[in-house]
């Protein structure tokens, strides 16, 4: 007897490994060219859930998930990390959304691979996170960090030029290591950089900050 070979819409996908479901959507974010550390997040978060709820399609539910966020609400930061010291503080609100955001986003992509019917979390809403007002540095502050610094020094110059393009454009530390000297415009006072999603900038930024870099070019050529 011949033993019938069940299509894809006939198969109980319930039973699938979750661990492997995150891995095979891990290489579909990789293939969409999620950067390396979207990725560590992804991966570290989903499996982190996987190990506390278990290890089918059918353990992630809505209910489950639901839990699962409320256990994190009430973890302690830095728990479970091998090298932080763990304290009283709570975990930030944002770490538990990006819980959420990232659950949510698997959700979608296991209803467009067709692992479920329905996106299993349409309903799952992210708790609020406070709203924080920026605190600026004062042009005072700002004097006495660059005062920091020995910019007749090769290495005090770099460090000051560094520290004001962080101050002049807001980039990420990634992206601050990521970029070119040749994307380093400094007589019109721009750069151009690639940011988070492989998404392409252009960032004006001040007079000193370009007379720091110029300097800063000058010594590492001496």
């Amino acid at each position: 007897m011949f033993k019938k070979t069940l299509s894809w819409d006939e198969m109980d996908k319930t039973t699938l490994s979750l661990t492997t479901l995150i891995d095979e959507y891990i290489t579909t974010c990789r293939l969409e060219g999620k950067s390396p550390k979207t990725i560590r997040g992804y991966r570290e978060k989903l499996l982190r859930f996987a190990r506390a709820v278990g290890g089918t399609l059918a353990d992630f539910s809505l209910p489950r998930v639901r839990d699962y966020i409320a256990s994190v609400q009430k973890a302690r930061k830095y728990e479970g990390h091998p090298y932080q010291l763990v304290g009283d503080e709570p975990v930030s609100m944002m770490t538990v959304r990006n819980h959420v955001r990232i659950l949510t986003a698997f959700a979608a992509w296991l209803e467009r691979e067709e692992y479920t019917k329905s996106n299993l979390l349409a309903r799952l809403r992210a708790p609020k996170a406070p709203r924080k007002v920026m605190q600026t540095l004062t042009p005072e502050e700002i004097s006495s960090m660059l005062a920091c610094f020995n910019t007749n020094t090769a290495t005090g110059c770099k460090n000051a030029a560094i520290v004001c393009l962080f101050l002049d454009t807001r980039l990420r530390c990634a992206e601050l290591l990521q970029f070119k000297l040749p994307d380093l415009h400094l007589e019109d006072g721009w750069l151009k950089v690639m940011g988070k999603g492989q998404k392409e900038r252009i960032v004006p930024f001040g007079n000193r900050c370009a007379r720091l870099c110029e300097s800063s070019a000058k010594m590492a050529q001496d």
